[in-house]
């Protein structure tokens, strides 16, 4: 069954008679028997909440891939009270960590010696595949920049807001655009609530047009909202630029110019960093960590003024 043929003979009749057996009773081979010899179980988990959006499609593509080079890939159904970073009761040969927070989330399996590759995550166990975030607010800044923005604020106020922590993907954007402002010799503008939104959405929008960077899709859809209750429309005197491209992105009025992160491709790459570790002989030393970063791409939509020549 296995396709073995060093040093295991057995008449092709016979071998014949046992293929058709397994395929009139459907066999398949249980991983967790073959495990007890192979002494590796071929199961990947997937750790962290399984119910973001955003990541969903980098978790696809890497499943597709671990599925390909023929691993299992599984994950825990938690409760509301557990982490869900806990690694699941069974044996696994790795993991793949959806945005972990702390090296704690993952310090059990480094010290089990499980190799773990995160996915947007800032810590400093295993290899690590993160959106660029840097290259992100730069995409958006220049957009709005070539849309006559001289002047552009930045906004994080969407349900999840909460203040930055260092390291965090919210403080590498924010740092990006200050660092942009300060090349350009303008002031930074941080919007954190609704109301900092009313306030300089008023004081921009009084002398000339707003152009807004807004760090996620939630940010975007209440400036929009609070725009259109103070008569401000976009994106005929505010522009806005978000920091991801979820479905409602497009469904907006108007529709949200995005910076897209390459979701699929990050979810192919952390999958390859594991096999790679994962294949490795078991002597060999330890490599270092691996750290990619991958920039996304511009998406023009309704939510930007025309680009000025020139």
């Amino acid at each position: 069954m296995n396709g073995y043929t060093r040093n295991f003979r057995v008449r092709p009749e016979v071998r014949q008679r046992v293929i058709d057996a397994a395929i009139e009773l459907k066999y398949k081979p249980n991983p967790m028997v073959r495990s007890i010899a192979a002494k590796q179980t071929n199961i990947v988990a997937i750790l962290g909440s399984m119910r973001n959006e955003e990541m969903d499609a980098a978790v696809r593509a890497a499943v597709r891939v671990l599925n390909d080079a023929g691993k299992h890939v599984c994950t825990s159904f938690l409760d509301p009270e557990t982490s869900a970073f806990v690694e699941p009761s069974w044996r696994v040969d790795g993991a793949i960590a959806i945005r972990p927070d702390s090296d704690e989330t993952l310090r059990a399996l480094a010290d089990r010696g499980v190799p773990c590759v995160s996915i947007d995550g800032r810590v400093g166990i295993g290899d690590s595949v993160c959106i660029d975030e840097d290259a992100g607010v730069r995409l958006a800044f220049e957009r709005l920049h070539a849309g006559g923005h001289d002047s552009i604020v930045y906004a994080s106020l969407g349900e999840e807001w909460k203040p930055r922590t260092r390291g965090s993907a919210e403080d590498e954007r924010h740092d990006a655009y200050a660092s942009l402002c300060e090349a350009r010799a303008s002031v930074p503008v941080s919007i954190a609530s609704e109301r900092d939104a009313a306030r300089v959405l008023g004081e921009v929008c009084a002398h000339d047009d707003a152009g807004v960077i807004a760090a996620d899709s939630p940010s975007a859809m209440r400036l929009l909202q609070i725009a259109d209750r103070l008569g401000i429309r976009s994106p005929d005197r505010l522009s806005i630029v978000c920091l991801g491209d979820p479905e409602m992105a497009s469904l907006a009025t108007p529709a949200l110019t995005c910076v897209r992160p390459p979701l699929e491709e990050i979810g192919r790459v952390a999958a390859g960093l594991l096999l790679e570790r994962l294949s490795a002989p078991a002597d060999s030393p330890p490599a270092e960590a691996r750290r990619e970063r991958l920039a996304g791409v511009l998406v023009e939509r309704d939510s930007t003024l025309a680009m000025q020549p020139g």
